[in-house]
């Protein structure tokens, strides 16, 4: 996947033509041709916003892409953590 940063921090793709989706996805997704809609758990950062946008523009509109990052943290393990911190803090509270 191409792209460049600009001035906001986000990520402006460049050439999307030249990009690939990801090798593993394109084996799993040939193996499973019954599948049609994918779930997207990519990180919640510049360059996992970027796979993300480029995937689903590679994909759709023969696959249904659902973009779910994190709602915080970076990535799913920053997010657990977060709610395992909550948890804890509310158990104790009791």
């Amino acid at each position: 996947m191409r792209g460049h940063k600009k001035a906001d921090g986000t990520y402006e793709i460049k050439n999307i033509a030249e990009s690939t989706p990801p090798a593993a996805l394109m084996q799993y997704l040939k193996d499973y041709p019954q599948i049609t809609e994918i779930a997207l758990h990519l990180d919640n950062d510049a360059p996992g916003k970027l796979a993300a946008e480029t995937i689903e523009a590679l994909l759709s509109p023969a696959y249904t892409i659902i973009d779910e990052p994190p709602k915080r943290g970076k990535d799913y393990n920053d997010y657990l953590r977060v709610v395992l911190r909550i948890r804890q803090s509310n158990s104790m509270e009791k």
